[in-house]
């Protein structure tokens, strides 16, 4: 295992749909880890955080990408909150202060190398209490097929970090 990504010098993406009726948004550059506190104290009300599997990339995805290139490209597996502010959200036209203010994406606290990601359960706490469960193999999208499919319009470079939500998030 490796410590959390550099937030200085990385990525941060988001599938725009992680599950059958659950809907995110893009994910701005700035993360932050372990027990760093989350901005957004401008917030009308409280941030929500909804549990994500995150893919560390760590090395160039070449264009147009095979499975078998996407699955190479992947450094590990961490876990990630897209915290959103709620009231921002319903007010602005679009959603880049809501979704991408500094300190909304904290993730980590460890690198998870080889294994199987969608075999795996995330299972998110607060305070020791469990918040949502889901197994990442009901996904909506397979990680490395939409690898393949962003790899067809953008770049992604090592330390890009891409969010895979498939819960909804909390009310």
């Amino acid at each position: 295992m490796l410590g959390p990504p550099s937030a200085r010098e990385q990525a941060a993406l988001a599938v725009g749909v992680g599950e059958i009726g659950g809907v995110d948004d893009v994910l701005g550059p700035e993360v932050l880890g372990r027990r760093e506190l989350l901005a957004g104290e401008e917030a009308d009300e409280p941030l929500v955080a909804e549990g994500e599997l995150v893919t560390v990339i760590g090395t160039t995805v070449p264009r147009r990408c095979t499975r078998d290139e996407a699955q190479a490209a992947v450094l590990g597996w961490t876990i990630g909150n897209d915290v959103s502010a709620r009231a921002w959200q319903r007010s602005d036209r679009t959603f880049w202060r809501c979704k991408n203010s500094d300190t909304f994406k904290p993730m980590g606290p460890y690198i998870v190398t080889g294994g199987d990601p969608l075999s795996a359960t995330t299972t998110v706490r607060v305070d020791g209490e469990v918040k949502a469960s889901f197994p990442t193999g009901d996904m909506l999208f397979d990680p490395y097929d939409f690898i393949c499919a962003m790899s067809r319009y953008i770049t992604l470079r090592p330390a890009t970090s891409c969010g895979w939500a498939p819960t909804r998030p909390p009310p």
